[in-house]
């Protein structure tokens, strides 16, 4: 098995709401497969370089038990602007009650945030 070596910094944006951290990852240093959210999940779950990825940006120096995170990934929905692979320090979950305000369109880089449709607007 070849073994994918992790970049030594990882772009990423940390917030803080209601007493729990979020991180987020809007270019993941390495591929996630999939052709939905949920496929990229199921995907991710029995990736090693996926896993390590994950599990050194809840541990790094900045990281502590309590972190929750996602990776920014393709929509698998016409109407959505983003997908997000949420993360925490035991894994992937399906869902994050808290981290839709934090990793919002105006929370990412430009690229990844710009408005679709006639209807878009910005936060």
């Amino acid at each position: 098995m070849l073994a994918i070596m992790l970049p030594l910094q990882i772009p990423a944006t940390d917030y803080h709401t209601g007493g729990e951290p979020f991180r987020i990852v809007a270019d993941p240093p390495v591929p996630i497969p999939g052709r939905t959210v949920a496929e990229r999940r199921a995907l991710a779950i029995g990736d090693p370089a996926v896993q390590d990825l994950r599990a050194v940006l809840c541990s790094e120096p900045r990281g502590h038990a309590d972190m929750y995170g996602g990776f920014i990934v393709p929509p698998d929905d016409r109407g959505a602007d983003l997908g997000v692979l949420f993360w925490h320090k035991d894994g992937f979950s399906t869902a994050c009650g808290t981290a839709p305000s934090r990793s919002g369109p105006g929370r990412l880089k430009p690229a990844a945030s710009q408005p679709r449709g006639p209807a878009a607007s910005t936060w």
